[in-house]
């Protein structure tokens, strides 16, 4: 005989258990939804945003991020500037670090740390400003941006209570022991002490090694929460992070960075130079010659995809009629090996920005002369049966980064 009972309580177990699987794809769905409201909170909806370069197939993806904090007087200034480039070609990561007391001149305002850039602009102009700054000293356009207050920090840390992070060489200030090497557990106001404290013998990259160790840290931390927790840990972040990332992106470029090999896949290098004490105010002095090395060997793409130099003919024309300008860039690229068969004035001396002109329908020669040329514009004209292959017009931006 059929028993219905059981029947009854075998269908209500299987409602019950219907009911539990729609509200939990309920809740995924909201979290999801609540977690990319909070990932779109964090992109900024400037103006300027809009006029940053969108990403070519195959070509660099360039981000630059910022550590900002505050200034006794209140006002904000970049502390940190970290530009980082990633080549499709040969799935590289380049990084240049710019200490915020890089000595650079600044267009309208002269020479200053680039650190004060946000200290000269309202509050809708100083990320513009800075990345315009920073893409004409690093040669190559900047795509994405990511700005981080350190004041945030610690609130974020707040949400796991704390961070256990394995330091790797002892933090000294005044001569004692701020943070010891080894295993340390990192809570509160500390968090913001660790990203800030400059050291005794204060070294730029080992800094930035140990914001990179926190943020790694803290990234894998995000991780353990998984989805259901990621919107209280947005809810945190939103207030003290800015972007012109989408949600997309942002999701995309996380699961594209959390997996790199820091010590087999990235090449960091700091902008070369030196700390000199400038009327009482300390500058890092950019030295010109080793920056151009640098720039070459961060941002030019492996050998094989590199023509000889010496097989590329280049003229060069000064566009500001100031010659040391147009024989320094002469002199520097002849011992790189290129051949400069041509040097004389331009059709005017009023070009504001370098130009480095392909002569030729194969523009990856030009392209590798542009990386050594810091802030310049690569151009495409070809002319039939011209001796030059690449012509190179100095502007007046060229060397006003750095002396």
């Amino acid at each position: 005989m059929y028993n219905h009972k059981v029947r009854r309580i075998r269908l209500k177990k299987k409602r019950i258990v219907f009911s539990a699987a729609v509200l939990f794809l309920i809740v995924l769905v909201v979290s999801g939804l609540k977690a990319v409201n909070l990932l779109n909170s964090i992109s900024t909806r400037e103006a300027w945003v809009s006029e940053l370069p969108s990403v070519n197939r195959g070509e660099r993806v360039n981000f630059l991020v910022t550590g900002i904090d505050y200034l006794e007087d209140g006002r904000l200034f970049a502390d940190q500037v970290v530009f980082i480039s990633c080549s499709p070609k040969d799935d590289t990561i380049s990084v240049l670090y710019l200490p915020g007391d890089t000595y650079v001149n600044i267009k309208d305002y002269g020479w200053e740390r680039l650190g004060r850039v946000y200290t000269l602009e309202t509050t809708d102009k100083r990320a513009s400003l800075l990345i315009d700054l920073v893409s004409k000293i690093a040669g190559l356009p900047v795509h994405y941006f990511v700005e981080i207050n350190y004041r945030g920090m610690p609130e974020i840390v707040n949400s796991f209570k704390e961070i256990d992070l394995d330091i790797k060489k002892a933090v000294i200030q005044d001569h004692r022991i701020a943070f010891p090497e080894g295993k340390y557990v990192l809570k509160g106001e500390e968090v913001y002490k660790y990203l800030t404290f400059r050291c005794d013998d204060d070294d730029y990259l080992e800094r930035l090694e140990r914001q990179r160790l926190f943020f790694g840290t803290l990234i894998k931390e995000i991780n353990k929460k998984g989805l259901f927790g990621l919107p209280g840990i947005m809810g945190r972040l939103s207030p003290y992070v800015q972007s012109n990332l989408n949600w997309r992106e942002t999701v995309y470029y996380y699961n594209l960075f959390q997996d790199v090999d820091y010590e087999e896949e990235v090449a960091l290098e700091i902008i070369p130079g030196k700390y000199e004490d400038l009327n009482g105010v300390g500058v890092w002095k950019v030295d010109k010659e080793e920056f151009n090395n640098v720039l070459e060997h961060l941002f030019m793409e492996t050998e094989d995809e590199v023509p000889s130099a010496g097989s590329i003919k280049v003229e060069i024309l000064n566009g500001t009629g100031k010659t040391d300008s147009a024989s320094q860039a002469a002199e520097m690229l002849r011992e790189r090996g290129y051949e400069i068969i041509k040097s004389g004035n331009a059709d005017h001396f009023d070009y504001q920005q370098s130009q480095v002109i392909s002569r030729i329908e194969d523009i990856e020669p030009a392209k590798d002369i542009a990386v050594l040329i810091p802030g310049s514009q690569l151009l495409k004209e070809t002319i039939d049966d011209y001796e030059a292959q690449v012509t190179i017009i100095i502007g007046h931006n060229y060397r006003i980064i750095y002396e």
